[in-house]
């Protein structure tokens, strides 16, 4: 295990701790990322990896109540809430039909559509300065139609992103099929977003892993965290289970600090002189032995590195020894 106390640490390695795990060590930062899964395993792993300044306008537009309470009807449609007494959700939902005006819906947008085109203007040096292949392709979306109306509602939005600089192109469904044949007939029309870009999300979220870990940083993704509930039963002694669990600290005072904190709760169980290595142990409410260690330094370790024993360990010596104030 890395011995330095990181500057930050990250809680979930998927698309937005890794990025930001990269981008605060190219600040300077020391940084360290926790997983519970493997880097990318939820909704970074799932994503359609897509990078799409045309999805700027919010979902509280006008009109937005008046089909919400038409799907309200429809289980599968696009919105659904089940109808229910929640005051919570009631207050919620008034709070969002209040933003749904012309105003505020561009207000948003605005905001959002320069986080996304910084974004995706960003991407290509980014991918190239930490060497990511993800299949990165600055090719554009296309939304394709069956229906008419539906496409007629969806241009009446084109100029409101042409006022946040997002351009767009509606194409023909009779002329977009000729260049397109894997696609059934019926296609009325489709829009073009050509400042939209597509990667491979699975390769991206693996690229910026590998970044990060060139880079200095640490990411451990084999820490799994349970809540079981006070009333759950504990497992029996000697049952199949988590049996030791380790801690390495980076200076003999911290090593200090926790034997007072153990003792003081009456849970330090033992203190062992490994010659290398100085180890307190004690025992979680379920009975998981635990250590906590220092060790000292490859330079110091002499004879002892191929001769260490145990011995009880006098941790006021070491301190003595190897303290920072026995180094001033």
């Amino acid at each position: 295990m890395h011995n330095g106390a990181e500057d930050v640490l990250v809680v979930g390695g998927g698309v937005v701790g890794l990025a930001c795990g990269l981008a605060l060590l190219e600040s300077g930062r020391s940084v360290r990322i926790l997983e519970a899964g493997t880097v990318g395993c939820g909704s970074s792993h799932g994503n359609c990896g897509t990078l799409t300044p045309s999805h700027a306008l919010p979902l509280a537009a006008p009109g937005t109540i008046g089909r919400a309470l038409r799907w309200v009807l429809t289980p599968d449609a696009p919105l659904y809430l089940k109808p229910r007494f929640d005051p919570a959700l009631w207050s919620w939902l008034l709070r969002f039909a209040a933003r749904c005006n012309a105003r505020d819906w561009m207000r948003a947008g605005a905001a959002k559509a320069a986080l996304l085109q910084a974004s995706r203007a960003a991407f290509p040096e980014w991918l190239a300065r930490h060497r990511i292949g993800c299949e990165f392709e600055a090719l554009g979306t296309d939304h394709v139609f069956r229906d008419a109306k539906a496409l007629d509602d969806f241009t009446h939005e084109l100029a409101a992103l042409a006022e946040l600089g997002i351009a767009s192109e509606v194409i023909d469904g009779a002329a977009y099929l000729r260049d397109e044949p894997a696609l059934r007939e019926g296609v009325v029309g489709v829009v073009r977003f050509p400042g939209d870009a597509s990667l491979r999300p699975d390769r991206y979220v693996d690229g910026m892993a590998r970044a990060l870990r060139a880079a200095g940083g640490e990411n451990h993704h084999d820490l799994g965290l349970f809540a079981v509930g006070p009333a759950a039963p504990r497992p029996p002694r000697g049952s199949t289970g988590l049996y030791h669990l380790a801690w390495e600290v980076p200076h003999i005072e911290d090593l200090a600090l926790a034997a007072s904190v153990l003792q003081e709760a009456g849970a330090l169980g033992g203190a062992s002189d490994h010659g290398v290595s100085k180890s307190l142990y004690g025992a979680d409410p379920d009975g998981n032995e635990f250590e906590i260690m220092w060790r000292v330094p490859r330079e110091q370790w002499g004879d002892l590195e191929k001769n260490a024993g145990i011995a009880p360990l006098d941790l006021e010596a070491e301190l003595r020894i190897h303290g920072a104030k026995a180094a001033g």
